[in-house]
């Protein structure tokens, strides 16, 4: 003999009354969850908004819009660390941007017939401004196109979220051209960044002139 009726009311307003063992509902609605009337038209719902589906649309994408902000956040930190350690590793002492350095600064030593006592002192005091300069344009287009990837595929994935999780085609409104959105330098850019380079080899090869020239005049003068 059943002891209670199932309280499960369908979505046309029809309660299903079947008799059950179980004060929640019959074997078929005993765990469904409960529906209650629409905030905004009245219709019997089961949504945790409280709403119907026409209804409960603009809280969905409002969830799912707040929901990819946090994640595009959390990816552009995570982002900016891992270009902090590899910074850090490239000019990490040993590492390969000191590594070039110091092989460049021993051919133009080796050039310049520097001895070896001039060349130690000069490694001492003239090593840090070669390791910084030398390679300044190769380390700032290095990190610029690493950047525009990033720019494009943050680009990308919004276009797919506005076209519905489809992939949109190349040059329409939603996803540009990549060159409209590319961060790569421009060729006035990197003829700047070369003659800055030039600029600072040249300084360099100066240096190196005048050091080798006072040392011959300490050698001349103890002499």
């Amino acid at each position: 003999m059943a002891f209670y009726s199932c309280p499960y009311t369908y979505i046309d307003g029809r309660v299903c009354g079947k008799k059950c063992y179980r004060k929640e509902g019959c074997h078929i609605h005993w765990k469904r969850r409960t529906r209650i009337p629409c905030g905004e038209c009245g219709t019997p719902t089961a949504s945790s908004y409280g709403m119907c589906t026409k209804h409960a649309g603009k809280y969905y994408s409002k969830a799912n819009y707040d929901k990819n902000k946090l994640q595009d956040k959390k990816r552009d930190q995570a982002s900016r660390v891992i270009q902090k350690y590899v910074r850090n590793w490239l000019y990490r002492p040993g590492g390969p941007i000191m590594k070039k350095a110091e092989t460049r600064f021993y051919i133009t030593a080796s050039r310049q017939r520097i001895g070896s006592r001039q060349f130690g002192y000069m490694l001492r005091t003239f090593g840090v401004l070669q390791l910084l300069h030398s390679y300044l344009s190769h380390i700032i287009a290095y990190f610029r196109i690493e950047v525009a990837g990033d720019k494009k595929r943050i680009q990308r994935n919004i276009a797919r979220r506005q076209c519905g999780g489809r992939t949109p085609q190349v040059g329409n409104a939603l996803f540009p051209p990549d060159e409209d959105i590319s961060m790569k330098p421009s060729d006035a850019e990197i003829k700047l960044l070369n003659n800055e380079l030039d600029r600072i080899n040249s300084s360099c090869s100066t240096r190196i002139e005048s050091i080798v020239e006072d040392d011959n005049e300490l050698d001349d003068n103890n002499k």
